[in-house]
């Protein structure tokens, strides 16, 4: 039995001990545990009765959370190959609790579930950093929890292992409200330029906006990225925009990272932070030849599909072998998983 196969077992095990909440009674244990067992051979998941409550209440998070526990069932071997991909000992025990945590999540619900397998980031130290960005919040015009990622909580920077520094040219993909712009360009200061990718009018106005103030160059790039040109629908809820497939929402210009290297003549690439809401594979197809040829710092999120775990470490390693990577949380529960690969 594999590492990933291991732990999810050893965690459904944890949940059926939990009691009555779960709807796992006491009498029913050794059946639910000969089922679920049995059913897992199969691809499948024994989930207790509360779940399809959820499911009415919540169209998104319960579906999210089955899909991540269905990957982890299915591709059990992708996720044990990961570990030797990584480069120290805490990215190895957090693929261990984000594989827990999934396992758990729908049973358990996201509060429980982090109670029983909590980040390496506490709920009491995000708050305290949100509280600490208030006045800088207010300055910049951005929520003050954007600002605390950035700012203090090191979002996108792996300190002394990979992160943006003096001179460096940084495209950031996913650019929202401007708020990692502006923090990208105090990094790489008045020698460097950040390109700051945004397909939606609204933000990218914002960004503009920010740009004129910054010391650093800021160039809007008003595209989303993605694996070929053309046109996207981006549907937006709360601070995330989407690409639709089925033709829904706002419709976009899309362009290829590469493409946009070679039109704009850009010199060099120094750094690539990514985080556009599950597009990331698409969108780093489209900026191979930029990686193969300029071997850039990346910081690219890996938390939005259930199998960007082992899909974006093994695309970026066939495009660069010598990439070494690194994996860091930046947030209470599941969300904000960052990879950092440095060449």
């Amino acid at each position: 039995m594999g590492r990933t196969q291991k732990l999810v077992d050893e965690t459904l095990e944890m949940v059926a001990n939990m009691g009555p909440d779960t709807e796992v009674k006491k009498e029913c244990k050794g059946v639910y545990r000969t089922l679920a067992s049995l059913l897992r051979r199969f691809g499948h998941t024994l989930l207790p009765a509360e779940y399809a409550e959820r499911l009415k209440a919540n169209q998104v998070a319960p579906k999210r959370a089955a899909g991540m526990l269905r990957e982890l069932i299915t591709a059990h071997e992708e996720f044990d190959a990961i570990y030797p991909l990584l480069a120290d000992q805490e990215s190895k025990e957090l693929v261990d609790r984000l594989i827990r945590f999934r396992t758990a999540w729908g049973f358990l619900g996201s509060e429980r579930t982090t109670r029983l397998f909590p980040a390496p980031l506490t709920l009491e130290r995000y708050e305290e950093a949100i509280k600490a960005c208030s006045g800088k919040s207010s300055q910049l015009g951005i929520p003050a929890k954007y600002v605390a990622l950035l700012w203090e909580l090191g979002h996108y920077s792996l300190k002394g292992v990979c992160e943006v520094e003096p001179g460096d040219t940084v495209m950031d993909i996913g650019a929202f409200r401007g708020d990692s712009a502006l923090f990208f360009s105090e990094k790489c200061g008045s020698a460097g330029k950040v390109y700051a990718f945004e397909a939606l009018p609204k933000h990218v106005a914002e960004i503009q906006a920010h740009a004129d103030k910054a010391d650093c160059p800021i160039e809007v790039v008003p595209f989303a990225a993605w694996d070929e040109p053309g046109r996207l629908n981006i549907t937006s809820s709360g601070g995330e925009s989407t690409v639709n497939m089925n033709g829904e929402g706002d419709g976009v210009d899309a362009e290829t990272i590469d493409n946009i290297v070679r039109d704009r003549e850009i010199a060099t690439v120094d750094f690539i932070k990514m985080d556009i809401e599950g597009a990331e594979i698409r969108a780093l197809k489209g900026a191979e030849r930029t990686i193969v040829e300029h071997k850039p710092k990346l910081a690219i999120s890996v938390y939005h599909l259930a199998d960007d775990l082992y899909t974006i470490p093994n695309l970026l390693k066939a495009f660069n072998p010598d990439y070494t990577f690194y994996l860091r949380q930046y947030h209470p529960r599941h969300d904000e998983t960052v990879l950092y690969a440095v060449p």
